[in-house]
């Protein structure tokens, strides 16, 4: 095996061990120490591949974004309509924010943290979202289903209408809204009709 190899496993084993630990102690109560201990090496050695525990942290959540990333590109380059994979990106995004994150209290301690810490790795996973949208919505227009229109302001206007079924703190909220809440599937329905409108020659793409 050779040694970059090497490293990339020793990587994942660690990444893999601080996934057990944070889900079983929580992101704050893990330290290097217990991490090393679990892998078997000391925490100089630890230190080697992670220079302290939020390098840990950025790299878990690059990965568990990841999880959802691919779920979303397999919606998206499917071959059913641009409107049926609109909502269901709607409805994965809000699924996968509601169980993968706000039902793991310890998971949602490492997003909470990766949000306040490593924006790098949030915002590339919106930048592949808002994308993923893009690409469906230049389907759309090339279906006839849509207008011509600026991909990149559709994209950004449909991306940031479903804001509150991705984001961990809006979604928490909204579950204490009760009346005042809107349903993915009323949201997702809004911005189709959005998309159906024309649009103005000046404006047009």
């Amino acid at each position: 095996m050779s040694d970059v190899s090497h490293l990339s496993d020793t990587r994942v084993r660690i990444l893999d061990a601080a996934d057990t630990l944070f889900r079983r102690y929580g992101y704050q109560k893990t330290t290097m120490g217990d991490l090393a201990k679990v892998c078997g090496m000391s925490p100089a050695n630890l230190y080697r591949f992670f220079a302290n525990k939020s390098a840990i942290v950025e790299e878990m959540c690059t990965r568990l974004l990841a999880e959802s990333d691919r779920a979303l590109e397999a919606i998206a380059f499917d071959k059913t309509s641009a409107d049926d994979r609109i909502l269901r990106m709607i409805k994965h995004i809000n699924w996968y924010t509601r169980e993968c994150v706000l039902e793991n209290s310890q998971m949602n301690d490492l997003v909470m943290a990766a949000l306040s810490e490593h924006w790098g790795a949030i915002e590339k996973h919106l930048f592949r979202i808002r994308a993923l949208f893009r690409k469906v919505i230049a389907d759309g227009i090339a279906e006839g289903t849509y207008p011509p229109q600026d991909l990149d302001n559709a994209a950004g206007c449909l991306h940031t209408a479903i804001t509150k079924f991705g984001h961990p703190m809006l979604v928490a909220m909204d579950a204490q809204m009760c009346d005042l809440a809107v349903s993915v599937e009323e949201m997702g329905a809004f911005v189709l009709r959005a998309l159906r409108q024309p649009v103005p020659p000046s404006t047009a793409a």
